[in-house]
């Protein structure tokens, strides 16, 4: 069966959908959750600010498509990581550096921890944010990161694992809070010399 090509219309509205996104990365990015103006996003895309309503509902739905954006990166890694036909231990040692290179993207950490902060204090953006969690962590069992866990012989029982997993992300919001907070204190070397301990303890 031969799919049909894209027409005009529809290459045009994934086009304007696209530009939005990396327009608003860069503004959250640069101004933060709170600070970036959709008007800002709208200018920098070439577009009207109708434009992104036709897209998208809010800000906080543009940035958790961002999010969404993030998570599936981070998960194809993951999933190149896996299928690899390297020994255990070399997988594993993948998986830390894979980890490490995550840790040093700290503006993006920041940013989501300032979105966690402002969905705490607002019910439905805390809800569409569980609702994305779930789905990025909730099918683990009997996927493909279950079972590096089980390869690994990781510590604790699975769903501690699981944890561990979910706990990591978190942590990484800290480092850099205190890493951007408190820059003469803390070197990138020994940031990552208590990440990869923190990570093999966990993991």
């Amino acid at each position: 069966m031969t799919l049909a090509k894209p027409n005009k219309h529809e290459l045009k509205t994934k086009e304007t959908r696209e530009k939005l996104l990396r327009a608003a990365e860069k503004i959250f990015l640069e101004e933060g959750y709170a600070g970036a103006e959709l008007g800002r996003v709208a200018a920098m895309a070439g577009r009207t600010t109708g434009a992104i309503y036709a897209h998208f509902k809010s800000k906080e739905d543009i940035f958790l498509a961002l999010f969404e954006e993030s998570l599936q990166r981070k998960r194809k890694a993951l999933e190149k990581v896996l299928a690899s036909p390297a020994p255990k231990e070399k997988k594993r040692e993948q998986w830390r550096n894979l980890f490490l290179a995550i840790s040093r993207d700290r503006v993006w950490s920041l940013l989501l921890l300032e979105f966690k902060l402002f969905a705490i204090r607002h019910p439905d953006a805390q809800n569409h944010l569980r609702a994305r969690m779930r789905q990025a962590f909730g099918s683990i069992p009997g996927s493909p990161v279950q079972t590096m866990l089980e390869d690994l012989q990781s510590v604790g029982t699975m769903p501690e694992r699981i944890f561990a997993i979910r706990m990591m992300q978190p942590l990484l919001s800290a480092v850099a809070l205190e890493a951007t907070l408190f820059s003469e204190d803390f070197d990138d070397e020994t940031i990552e010399r208590y990440l990869l301990r923190v990570f093999d303890a966990m993991i």
